[in-house]
C-alpha cells in the first residue's frame, strides 16, 4: 500500500517524467488530435524512447484515454486506446520494465482513481502496453473515493485528486 501510494504520490524513486500541455499527436488514421494534458515517461526501447499518456473527448460528456509515442519529444503518435470511458491518465516505467498506469473515471457521478499494473508476464509490461494499450493488466484495483472527491484533478500529486485522498487496500 505505501509503495503504491508512494509512487502516485511521487515520493517514491522512480523514472522522471513531463507533464505537457498543447500538444498534438498523429492517429492510426494519420488525423491530427489533441494530446493534452500529455504525461510523458522515458522509456528504455530504442523504438519508442518516450510514451505520453492522455485523453480526448469521445462525446459531449465522457472522455477515452490513450497511450503515445514519441522519438524526439515534439511529434507524436498515437499507439491505441487505453480505455473508455476515462480521463486524466498518468504513468510510470518502473525499474524492471512494468508500468503503472492511473486513471480517472467516473461511472455513477462520483469518480475512482483507478491503477493498473503491468508486470512481467512473457513480455515485460513496458512491451505489452507498447504492443496493444488495451491489454488486460497483471493486476489492477479501484481506490475508494472519500466524499471529497471531485472530477477536477489528475491522478497525481500536480492535479487536486492524490493518492492520499482515496484508501489504497492491500492488492496482493
Amino acid at each position: 500500500m505505501a509503495q503504491l501510494a508512494a509512487i502516485l504520490n511521487e515520493t517514491a524513486p522512480n523514472k522522471p517524467y513531463l507533464a505537457a500541455y498543447q500538444l498534438t499527436t498523429t492517429d492510426a488514421h494519420g488525423a491530427i488530435a489533441s494530446a493534452a494534458p500529455l504525461k510523458v515517461a522515458p522509456t528504455d526501447d530504442p523504438a519508442h524512447p518516450y510514451l505520453g499518456v492522455f485523453h480526448n473527448p469521445i462525446n459531449t460528456t465522457q472522455f477515452a484515454t490513450y497511450l503515445g509515442y514519441s522519438n524526439d519529444l515534439k511529434t507524436w503518435h498515437t499507439l491505441g486506446e487505453i480505455h473508455q470511458p476515462a480521463s486524466q491518465p498518468d504513468i510510470r516505467i518502473l525499474a524492471d520494465d512494468s508500468v503503472l498506469y492511473a486513471e480517472e473515471y467516473n461511472p455513477s457521478d462520483r469518480p475512482y482513481i483507478r491503477v493498473q499494473y503491468y508486470g512481467n508476464d512473457g513480455l515485460s509490461g513496458l512491451q505489452a502496453i507498447i504492443a496493444n494499450p488495451a491489454v488486460a493488466p497483471t493486476n489492477a484495483l479501484t481506490l475508494p473515493g472519500t466524499p471529497s472527491a471531485k472530477a477536477d484533478g489528475h491522478p497525481n500529486s500536480g492535479g487536486s485528486i492524490t493518492a492520499a485522498q482515496y484508501r489504497v487496500p492491500d492488492w496482493k
